[in-house]
């Protein structure tokens, strides 16, 4: 098949006709097709989508899934719909990737995208790769190449317990290997195993004879770049079992089949579960566990199995505890895939798998080692049916005894005001309710509380010693897990956390944890380069702005995955960026602030807390306008006047278009942005030239959506239109809405039937702190869309297909303070016709 480098989006693809609804209990499935080296974009509207392609006997497939909007499970089905291979979480971050899979006969293939959790909506990229198979390599050959947004494999003949090293280094990506025995199981990996972002696995003792296969690819799969590869011979040491470290190696969820060199159409053998090194139990236990088993033993520079058998739906918990080692568990089926993994779940540093429910009946495999692999010491392993963490009290006093975990949800009575200090972690259970824990702190403290659950969608308030709500967070963390980040104490005294869930729903076992953070209280000036070292921990650093300053803060290291996050003088999230810079670094490109005074960066890992050295830096762009990147002392092209109601077209030629309107102080208004040609960009002047507001991807896909701005006095107003980059070239389309007030004393109970024509509608109600409130938006006519401001106008939560097929719901959502909050009715592109109804409910 042909390779086809362009990125299409995903609706070409799909069957011609109007966007499909769902209807109760159904799932819209929409299909199209990829060929080898086709990067595919699309959006979920909780849904899930289908594509397929033709694929050769042998082929050895390489399939990645990456969303910034939810978490993605990707899945490869043969001609039959049988499943050859699935994955969650093993490309970076939350993105899928099905590392290899050889194809085990002519056909057509199906690669299906969803979200890991059901009903979950965003845009996504898929991408197919083939894998160029490379030599075959002695032992002592040096190799270079160039992947090309692929993975290449190279093939070697190696005797059992013979000791090797392959590294693997380049200039141009972040390297990453991986080692296949003839059976097509993944039996070691390696990211950063060498210098810098290079990837080595040293010492690694060949478990049997015959042919291997070492991959070669990037981090994430599309990456190109030139490489060196180089398999030489190692001495171990006396016990030593070289396995990378678990942080590095991305869980192949679906293991390959057989890696031997193609030869025609043989059988291909199945998979088999990796073996355990000889006397990895030292203290014999029963290798064989039943539901309720707890077990102890000895790891001497081991790993230990434990094998169960399970029932499809069974939900199991699995906890691995250690005081003198890491603990890492991993849980695989029956084919021997990977289907589970945990490093630090469980209290300290001990690793639990909570509540998993099983993808089929049949014998699995329970796993339990150290972070760093094979590992020494005593530990306890115990396995569970239910959503129970641990049937026995937790380890040095973290059970909280009145809410035991596992409660009945019936029985189940709230935590209040429970004590916890800094560097605790409580493990407990909640059933539709909120628990409460108080700390001690002093002014100037720098917490760090996060909440995780498997069963819940986790949300957290601070309160202050009067009760009143200092800050909250939903997501804030990975998945549904909420934390709040390097929150800095205004005074000295006694804090409420409130635990409890986002809808206040669900019950289920979850972790808390509060950590107090090093300060590094040392000042950054324009053009300074700060060097730290993060120890599991976070650094702060600020710095001093003036209003309009367009600044860039990179964030280095060769240890961690970086991450930044650009705080402002009231300690209000600003912006964040994970992966910015080069490879894994992090960089906030020319941002403008906003208003003078100190500004706090915080350094940590893309995950939290973190360990290596770093380089911090704050420059100052002396020509940029504080525009986006790419736009330099930009003078935008007339559009001309526009008025209210009012939609025009235009086009950019590798530029911008400005457009005029009259305005009154206290007037909401409404501007949509849509180009097919590129990324928009929306900016809203004063009559002064003064930004206002911006707005890039507000609307479908990359389109820009202003919604709701209240502008601030009566006058001249300018509307910028660009691209995101700066300048653009295209054809656009902008529509200025004045929203209507329809009614602004909703009350709960209310229901509302309306009709828009081209228009946004407001809407406002009274409400105390604390109140849950359930906002429902229905229409037959438009793809419904939902906003909630708060009392100062800012953005609180917004739904798109929360409801019934394509239908808006925001569901039992806890309001952080008294007083008035607007509701915005609109269409998911922005202004829409046709009738609607609305209801409020407490």
């Amino acid at each position: 098949a042909e390779a086809d480098d362009e990125a299409v989006d995903e609706t070409e693809a799909a069957p011609e006709g109007d966007e499909p609804e769902a209807s109760e209990g159904s799932q819209v499935i929409e299909t199209g097709t990829i060929s080898y080296g086709q990067l595919v974009e699309g959006t979920l509207e909780g849904n899930t989508h289908t594509y397929t392609f033709s694929g050769a006997s042998s082929d050895i497939v390489t399939i990645s899934l990456e969303s910034d909007d939810f978490n993605p499970f990707v899945e490869l089905l043969d001609a039959n719909g049988e499943s050859l291979a699935f994955d969650n979480e093993s490309g970076p971050g939350l993105d899928a990737l099905i590392s290899i899979q050889m194809l085990p006969a002519d056909g057509t293939y199906t690669i299906v995208v969803s979200s890991l959790v059901s009903g979950e909506s965003g845009d996504y990229e898929l991408y197919l790769a083939l894998g160029d198979m490379q030599a075959s390599l002695d032992m002592g050959d040096t190799v270079t190449g160039t992947l090309d947004e692929n993975v290449h494999f190279y093939f070697y003949n190696g005797e059992q317990n013979e000791v090797i090293t392959i590294s693997l280094t380049s200039d141009d990506f972040d390297t990453y290997l991986e080692l296949y025995d003839s059976d097509a199981t993944m039996i070691v990996s390696n990211d950063d195993g060498g210098e810098g972002l290079n990837s080595q696995i040293d010492g690694y003792s060949l478990p049997n004879t015959g042919s291997y296969a070492i991959v070669v690819r990037g981090y994430g799969v599309r990456v190109s770049g030139d490489y060196t590869l180089a398999l030489g011979e190692a001495v171990p040491e006396t016990g030593d079992m070289a396995v990378p470290e678990a942080m590095d190696e991305p869980a192949d969820d679906a293991e390959p089949e057989a890696m031997d060199e193609p030869a025609g159409d043989d059988e291909v053998p199945p998979d088999e579960p990796e073996v355990a090194p000889e006397g990895a139990l030292s203290e014999s236990e029963d290798s064989t566990l039943r539901y309720g088993d707890s077990v102890s033993g000895s790891l001497d520079s081991g790993t230990a199995r434990y094998s169960f058998t399970g029932t499809a739906g069974d939900v199991v918990s699995i906890s691995l505890e250690s005081g003198e080692f890491d603990t890492y568990l991993e849980l695989l089926a029956a084919n021997g895939q990977r289907v589970a993994r945990d490093d630090d779940s469980g209290t300290g540093l001990n690793a639990a798998i909570i509540a998993f429910e099983l993808p089929s009946s049949g014998e699995y495999t329970i796993i339990a080692r150290g972070v760093g692999g094979a590992a020494t010491g005593d530990y306890t392993l115990t396995l569970v049916e239910g959503t129970t963490l641990f049937d026995a009290p937790l380890p040095d006093g973290d059970d909280t005894g009145d809410d035991a975990i596992g409660d009945d949800p019936e029985t189940d009575q709230p935590v209040e005001n429970q004590p916890i200090s800094y560097g605790d972690t409580v493990i407990d259970f909640m059933a539709g309710n909120s628990d409460t824990y108080v700390f001690s702190g002093t002014a100037g403290d720098t917490v760090t509380i996060s909440m995780e659950s498997a069963d819940l969608d986790s949300y957290l308030e601070l309160l202050d010693a009067d009760g009143n709500t200092l800050i909250y967070d939903d997501d804030g963390e990975r998945g549904l897990s909420a934390q709040i980040t390097a929150y800095e104490l205004p005074a000295s005294g006694d804090y409420t956390i409130v635990a409890t869930t986002y809808n206040n729903e669900g019950s289920g076992d979850y972790r808390l944890r509060l950590s107090t953070i090093v300060v590094e209280n040392q000042p950054l000036a324009y053009g300074d380069e700060a060097l730290g070292m993060l120890r599991d921990n976070v650094h702060l650093y600020s710095f001093s702005g003036t209003a309009g300053n367009v600044v860039t803060i990179s964030l280095t290291s060769n240890d961690f995955d970086t991450y930044l996050v650009l705080k402002d003088t009231s300690d209000n999230w600003l912006t964040d960026d994970d992966d910015g810079g080069d490879g894994l670094n992090a960089q906030i490109a020319q941002y403008e602030l906003p208003t003078s005074g100190q500004y706090t960066v915080i350094v940590r890992g893309f995950e939290g807390a973190a360990s290596g050295d770093y380089s911090l830096t704050v420059v100052l762009d002396e020509a940029g306008t504080g525009d986006e990147p790419g736009d330099e002392n930009i003078i935008p092209a007339e559009g001309g006047p526009i008025s209210y109601g009012q939609t025009v077209t235009g086009n950019l030629a590798e530029s911008t278009h400005s457009y005029t309107f009259s305005g009154t102080a206290g007037d909401v208004i409404s501007v949509g942005l849509n180009s097919d040609d590129f990324d928009t960009y929306l900016e809203l002047l004063d009559n002064t030239g003064e930004r206002l507001t911006v707005d890039d991807d507000g609307g479908l896909g990359y389109n820009s959506y202003l919604a709701a701005y209240i502008l601030p006095y009566s006058g001249e107003y300018t509307i910028i239109v660009r691209g995101y980059g700066g300048t653009a070239t295209g054809s656009y389309t902008l529509a200025l809405v004045i929203p209507a007030m329809v009614d602004d004393n909703l009350t709960y109970g209310s229901i509302v039937n309306g009709t828009m024509t081209d228009a946004v509608h407001l809407f406002q109600f009274m409400a105390s702190e604390g109140d849950t409130v359930t906002i429902s938006l229905e229409s037959d006519d438009f793809d419904t869309y939902l906003e909630l401001l708060d009392p100062g106008g800012v953005l609180f939560t917004a739904d798109d297909d929360g409801g019934d097929g394509l239908n808006s719901l925001i569901d039992g959502v806890r309001l952080p303070a008294a007083g008035t909050y607007t509701i915005i009715v609109r269409g998911y592109e922005g202004a829409a016709t046709g009738d609607y109804t609305l209801s409020l409910s407490q």
